[in-house]
């Protein structure tokens, strides 16, 4: 089962098949978990944890909770979300019992074993199966985050400031991107994995700060109103210090070198994809949610230059500030071993909605694949470094090269590119952050 198929499976057989059979959806799902069962783990599996079936499950719980479905349909996603947690145990503890007594158990047998029809409910799914799986996987408890986060907002509405009500949303929205499926909420240490990911993924330690204030605040709001059992906020005193942040540094030349033949290393559709996206935030000093949000409608050309275009058009799309919406040129570059002809190659051959994620990650999947594999195989234990370190690092390569200011800031999206547009007109100035990035990329500091 590869990644676009678990992405696309909601999609495809809840919403655009409103009229699909009882019989229909099991069958889809018995091969979602005979794939999961049989195929190789590095399909759907980004070297830490399971990432692609939480997107996977997470996209269900959304269709659940928010689209108009049916009964057969509700129970499709309830045993769907155990089939997804049976493919988890397999890839976790090599344990593939949950999937092969599900596959067991949708294969009928004896003298019958062909009278499989839309009536016969021995082999479909019932509604009391599917409550009871919803409070296998929601527990006894079902508060979680984003129940929490909306009970907030609702009782903030009318107390705060537009703006600091709108602050306050893209805030704990910005924290539910962190929080992985079925996390315990009033666990210190699920709340320590939730901060390192934020750190992994290059947030400023002032803006990490920013949201664990609020999501504290969420916390106490939830104990205050008996939302969730009666303890200590878990996350007191998990801020950070600027002493911390100080010791981040940017990847040196030859830390490059050794993450470009870690990434090189493919045999597989998923890993020639993930090397893609690690090779363009080498060559851009893209973040890691701007190389993730990227669509092919994305990749653009500029007065006969290729760029990215970095924006918020779509609603799965963010960006840090205003600056940060910008065109990156792209350069061929020997050093780097980027061909901007062969990445237009692939780009043409990824089959997927010219919409939909080009690299069918979520950020937070692509930091933890880079920082947990690439960085850990290809430096071993290093330290104060991360995904963010690559665009420290191109930024110290403009600046090491003698690139003018305002190029630099326009190819790291530091400051508006509409200074450098005014000043030389669109085209012009893409010319020239694209000589700036072929500046800064040249050279044989690759061994």
């Amino acid at each position: 089962m590869r990644q676009n198929e678990l992405a696309a499976a909601a999609k495809a057989f809840l919403l655009d098949k409103p009229e699909v059979s009882a019989k229909e959806l099991r069958e889809h799902l018995m091969t979602i978990a005979e794939g999961l069962l049989t195929e190789p783990t590095d399909d759907y599996w980004n070297g830490v944890e399971v990432a692609v079936l939480e997107d996977a499950k997470a996209n269900l719980r959304h269709i659940a909770a928010r689209e108009r479905l049916t009964v057969e349909q509700q129970a499709y996603i309830a045993e769907a979300l155990k089939v997804l947690t049976a493919g988890q145990r397999r890839v976790d503890y090599g344990d593939a019992s949950g999937l092969l007594e599900f596959v067991a158990s949708g294969r009928p047998s004896g003298p019958n074993s062909n009278d499989y029809d839309d009536n016969n409910h021995t082999n479909e799914s019932t509604l009391s199966d599917a409550v009871s799986i919803l409070k296998v996987e929601q527990g006894d408890d079902p508060v979680d985050f984003n129940r929490l986060t909306d009970s907030v907002l609702a009782e903030k509405a009318l107390s705060l400031k537009k703006s600091s009500y709108a602050d306050l949303r893209a805030s704990l929205g910005s924290v539910l991107r962190y929080i992985p499926d079925g996390m315990d909420i009033m666990n210190r240490a699920e709340w320590l994995g939730v901060r390192d990911a934020m750190v992994a993924d290059g947030l400023a330690y002032s803006t990490i700060n920013k949201l664990l204030t609020k999501s504290k605040m969420a916390i106490d709001y939830g104990l205050m109103n008996k939302q969730l059992p009666n303890g200590r906020n878990p996350i007191e005193r998990l801020k950070l210090t600027k002493d911390a942040e100080s010791k981040r540094r940017a990847f040196t030349d030859d830390e490059v070198a050794a993450l470009l033949e870690q990434v090189g290393h493919v045999d597989s559709a998923d890993s020639v994809t993930r090397k893609w996206a690690a090779m363009l935030s080498v060559v851009t000093g893209a973040r890691a949610a701007e190389i993730a949000h990227l669509t092919k409608r994305d990749i653009v050309t500029i007065d006969g230059i290729t760029c990215i275009d970095i924006n918020e058009n779509g609603h799965h799309k963010s960006v840090k500030n205003k600056h940060s919406v910008r065109l990156v040129p792209l350069t061929t570059s020997k050093a780097i071993g980027f061909d901007v002809e062969e990445f237009l190659e692939w780009v043409s051959r990824v089959d997927c909605d010219t919409d939909a994620p080009l690299f069918g990650m979520t950020p937070a999947a692509y930091s933890h694949w880079f920082n947990r594999k690439v960085v850990r195989e290809a430096l071993g234990d290093v330290q104060n470094v991360s995904l963010h370190s690559l665009r420290h690092w191109l930024a110290s390569r403009l600046k090491g090269r003698g690139v003018a200011l305002v190029d630099a800031q326009g190819v790291l999206g530091h400051s508006s590119q509409s200074i450098t547009f005014d000043l030389y007109g669109k085209g012009h100035a893409i010319g020239r952050l694209r000589d700036a990035l072929q500046v800064a990329l040249s050279g044989e500091f690759i061994q």
